[in-house]
């Protein structure tokens, strides 16, 4: 069973357990910092202020077009304790390539 469909979660996969989110499409993506600890920064008078950490998650996001061919990226934010954003598979041509990533703690609920 995924991570995020284990009870006491907290709440329920948004999922549908029948698609293939390999294919061309654009996908919402939220992640959060284990025991939602704030790592990346800090939020003061509705404003976010990225630390050093939050800058590289920051970065990293940015470079993931140049990493993965077959992506685009929409908007994203880094949170202090999450980050959201939006990943676009544009090409049907790098579907095969995408279902070869590399995707460290996979099955865990996040990145190790």
């Amino acid at each position: 069973m995924a991570e995020y469909d284990k009870p006491g979660r907290g709440r329920p996969s948004l999922r549908l357990p029948s698609y293939d989110y390999s294919w061309p499409g654009a996908y919402f993506i939220t992640t959060d910092t284990q025991g939602r600890e704030a790592l990346f920064g800090d939020a003061r008078n509705g404003e976010v202020r990225l630390n050093a950490l939050g800058q590289v998650v920051a970065d990293c996001w940015s470079a993931l077009p140049s990493r993965y061919p077959g992506i685009e990226l929409d908007t994203f934010a880094v949170m202090p304790d999450h980050v959201h954003g939006i990943i676009i598979v544009v090409a049907e041509a790098n579907v095969a390539a995408i279902h070869e990533l590399p995707l460290r703690g996979a099955g865990t609920g996040g990145v190790k």
